[in-house]
């Protein structure tokens, strides 16, 4: 784990070097929207590092460098109009982005059906679940680019088709998160996916919220 911990930090790192990069060329370019991204995403790319300090939860390093990838390349497609010019851009970052999402939420309940005395979830509704979960995301997404286009303008969302597209992408993004996670748990018991997260305080504080006194 302390090796995965030293990757985590390493992969970190780098990102936070490429996300300046973005920037700094944004900047340069008088491309302050794009700037101003690069920039929520290097505050973003510090939640897992925080997550695994503070032993909230900890997150395999396929996950975290799933995540560091996804917050440079949306960066560096804002910067560069790959959203615009290149027709299935949008579609890749939504559905990996979906996709991590919804692995999260699969990480999750298996510490939920795990350690919480009155809920257990047969495994194989883990799916229905982290669909459920991609499509609210992927709407509430939506819903937040509208707002920001009509009170800041920004240029989030370019057509109803687009939104449409979006959500769509999302429902097979989360459907194959879903996929990948229920062939995931063939190979890993989930007691051992639960102790290799180490979200020991995580699991206090929800024992200490709804179950004290039992």
């Amino acid at each position: 784990m302390k090796r995965d911990g030293l990757s985590e930090f390493i992969a970190f790192l780098v990102t936070i070097f490429l996300l300046v990069l973005v920037a700094m060329e944004a900047f340069d370019r008088g491309f302050y929207y794009s700037a101003g991204s690069a920039i929520a995403c290097m505050f973003l790319a510090a939640i897992p590092i925080i997550f695994r300090h503070h032993r909230l939860i900890t997150f395999p390093f396929w996950m975290a460098a799933w995540y560091f990838f996804l917050l440079w390349l949306h960066s560096f497609g804002i910067l560069h109009d790959y959203y615009g010019r290149i027709d299935w851009f949008d579609e890749l970052t939504h559905t990996m982005a979906i996709g991590l999402a919804a692995s999260v939420i699969f990480l999750l309940l298996i510490l939920l059906n795990q350690h919480a005395r009155s809920v257990r979830l047969p495994p194989l509704t883990y799916p229905l679940f982290m669909v459920i979960f991609a499509m609210g995301l992927g709407v509430t997404w939506e819903v937040l680019e509208f707002i920001l286009d009509v009170t800041i303008n920004t240029p989030m969302q370019y057509s109803l088709a687009d939104s449409v597209s979006d959500m769509m992408t999302d429902l097979g993004g989360g459907l194959l998160a879903a996929s990948a996670c229920l062939i995931y748990l063939l190979y890993l018991d989930p007691d051992q996916i639960s102790d290799a997260l180490q979200a020991d305080r995580l699991i206090k504080r929800y024992q200490r919220k709804y179950h004290h006194g039992q």
